[in-house]
């Protein structure tokens, strides 16, 4: 007997994303609980026991929300879907905190995720919050309070391992509370270039008090 073959085909036009949450949910996206999206999609959706899923969908005036987190919004947010992953495209999400480019991919058998988040002139304390609400916070990142931040940030996360975030971002304005020190490091700004391994502090520079610090820090794992 030879195995029979079969296909599914759906053409969305104008349904809501709330609708298709649980079906994510169900076909394995890591989604958050208290998640609230909004939406209309638009595509098709396809899926066949040889190729598994294909399609390509838009979701217009798309927003999301979190508890205790600004809520995201774009105008549009394109994916394509691919035999074993769905691939998000670039998506300017408007937030009165700045600018922030999201993009990233998601596999649906491993499972892992993918994501670069682009952030211009994006409050510090807003990014972190955004971050550890939908992956963590980078522990760099976390260190800051207040000021702006402009850079990329990578995340890749494969179950059961740990997350691993790298990048390169500029921050201005922000207070440090290093350990052992009881007076906070004010008005420090600086580039930071990160992985997994190495950490690269240049152009760094604040106040103790009334003392002018200037420096640079840089830690490369042995190989």
């Amino acid at each position: 007997l030879t195995r029979p073959y079969w296909s599914l085909l759906a053409r969305l036009d104008g349904a809501p994303v709330e609708k298709l949450l649980p079906l994510g949910r169900r076909m394995g996206l890591a989604l958050p609980e208290d998640l609230t999206v909004a939406g209309l999609v638009k595509g098709t959706l396809g899926y066949s026991n040889s190729a598994g899923l294909a399609g390509n969908v838009s979701i217009t005036d798309a927003s999301a929300t979190m508890p205790n987190v600004p809520p995201l919004h774009t105008g549009v947010v394109n994916a394509m879907m691919l035999p074993g992953r769905i691939h998000f495209q670039p998506a300017v999400i408007d937030t009165p905190e700045g600018t922030l480019s999201a993009s990233g991919d998601y596999y649906l058998s491993s499972p892992q995720c993918m994501a670069q988040l682009d952030a211009t002139g994006f409050s510090v304390d807003a990014l972190k919050k955004t971050m550890n609400a939908w992956f963590g916070t980078p522990s760099l990142l976390a260190q800051l309070n207040g000021g702006q931040v402009n850079g990329t940030f990578n995340y890749i996360h494969q179950q059961p391992a740990a997350a691993v975030w790298s990048g390169q971002f500029r921050f201005a304005d922000s207070t440090i509370q290093p350990e052992g020190i009881a007076i906070p490091l004010e008005n420090a700004a600086g580039e930071v270039a990160f992985d997994a391994a190495n950490l690269e502090v240049t152009r760094f520079v604040s106040k103790l008090g009334q003392q002018e610090l200037h420096g640079s820090y840089r830690y490369l794992a042995a190989t």
